[in-house]
This record gives structure tokens, sequence and C-alpha cells, in this order.
């Protein structure tokens, strides 16, 4: 069975992109080939991490999207599912009716006929951005299942009790200087090639190091990420690091990010 990672969000600016480029980071790092499908229009995620790009994505409404010239653009999609174990989607913002048209409309999620499974990554900043997600919760009513991705970026002080019924996980702020740097469309840059020596001064390379350290150890915990059984990849980055007996010895920034998320589960 294929997995298809969705990653949505009620508007732009909620940081659906942000958010992919994390997943696409913690797949390439462990040594996941995933296909990457960018219909999002600004297409960062196809111009960092390649795959296929300009697709059209439907906002609007389920009639708009049923009589739309692009309607059968995102059928690429199953032909990736089906041949490929994994896929991830970056949808444009404002895309929920349009999704579930596309989804209800070729009975992808009917369970006699699923050969596929979706996750829902649904990124949420703001208080229409949450009811944008109940309501996206209830029209599906269990068939497609729903992470809420809560960033604290722009974000009001959320009362997380109300999530205690929901999958959802905190995206916590990156620091300006890096986000900034992933931000500029230029220089197009993953975050495996910005953990490598000398492209970051160092303590911003720790505050990425220890951010992708967060961020993967609750990505983790959802239990959507099946733990990967192959090592992570050695890159040419390598750092000091003090071990129990006070020597100091090399290791790889993207190991040793992969390897503490996996020991916190």
């Amino acid at each position: 069975m294929g997995v298809v990672h969705l990653v949505g969000g009620q508007k732009g600016g909620s940081g659906k992109t942000f958010f992919a480029r994390i997943l696409c980071h913690y797949f390439h790092a462990h040594k996941l080939a995933v296909q990457i499908l960018d219909a999002d229009p600004q297409q960062d995620l196809h111009r960092v991490y390649g795959g296929i790009g300009g697709i059209q994505f439907w906002g609007g409404d389920a009639d708009a999207a049923a009589y739309s010239k692009s309607s059968n653009e995102m059928d690429i999609l199953y032909d990736l599912a089906v041949e490929h174990p994994l896929v991830l989607v970056n949808l444009p913002g404002n895309a929920q009716e349009g999704l579930a048209w596309w989804l209800t409309a070729n009975r992808l999620l009917e369970s006699e006929l699923q050969d596929i499974e979706f996750r829902y990554w649904y990124l949420c900043n703001s208080l229409q951005g949450l009811e944008a997600f109940n309501q996206s919760l209830a029209f599906f009513a269990g068939k497609l299942a729903h992470c809420l991705v809560l960033n604290q970026f722009g974000a009001p002080d959320w009362d997380y009790a109300q999530f205690s019924q929901i999958k959802y996980i905190s995206l916590p702020v990156l620091h300006r200087t890096e986000a900034q740097l992933f931000n500029d469309p230029s220089h197009p840059l993953t975050y495996g090639d910005a953990l490598k020596v000398g492209m970051l001064p160092r303590l911003a390379q720790k505050r990425l190091f220890d951010f992708l350290s967060i961020v993967f150890a609750d990505l983790e915990v959802t239990g959507w990420l099946d733990k990967p059984n192959l090592p992570v990849p050695v890159s040419t980055s390598r750092v000091k690091k003090r071990n129990s007996n006070s020597q100091t010895a090399e290791v790889d920034l993207v190991e040793e990010v992969g390897n503490g998320c996996r020991n916190q589960t």
C-alpha cells in the first residue's frame, strides 16, 4: 500500500511549504525514497527538492473544481501512489474543498476500494485556520486521517486542552536568521546542506540542529512516519562531540539529528 502525505492549510502563510521541507529532510535523512508533487503556485518545494511541479490545483468550491479545465491534473498523484510506497504532496492554500471533491469523486477513501493510505498534515496558525480544520474533520468523518500542525509563528496562545481528542503536534519557531536563509528563492537550500560545516555560522547551525531534533521527535510520536531500518546517511559535515569519557570524537550532524529523534520514541 502506498502512503500519501498531504500538506495543506487554510491559507497561504500558514507554514505549509516550510513544514513540507521538514518532511522532505526527514525522509532523505533516513534514506526513505519519497516522490514529491508540488501543487502550490509558488513552487518553493519543487525548487529545492525537485520532483513534479507545475500542477494546478483548484481552490474554491467543489463545483469549480469539478468543472475546471485542470480537474484531472491531480490524477498523476494516484499513479505516483500506486507505483511508489511514499509520496509527499504540497497543496496550495485554501484547497480543502477541491481536495475533498477529488478524493470523494474518485472514491479514494472508500474502505473496500482503498489501496492507498492518505495522511493529511494540516498547518494552522490562526483561529480561522482552526475552524477550517474542524470543518475538514467533520466533512471526512474519520475517512481521512488528520494531524493538526500548530505553527507557533504568528499564532495565538493556544489552549492545548482543546486538542486532547485529536492528533496534533506543535511546530516551534525557527530563529529569524535561519528562517530568512531558507526563504530566499534565489538560493535554494536544503536542511541537509545547511547542516554541513561552513554553510552557516556555528551558533546558527546549532539552532537549526536543535530545531530539527525537536520537530523530528514530535513527528515520530504521531506514528505516521514508520521507523526506518536503514542507517542515517553520513554526509561530509563533521562536528566535535564529547563522549562519556570526556573524549572528543567527530560525528555527523545529519546522523545525530536522526539518531536523537529515534531514541526519543
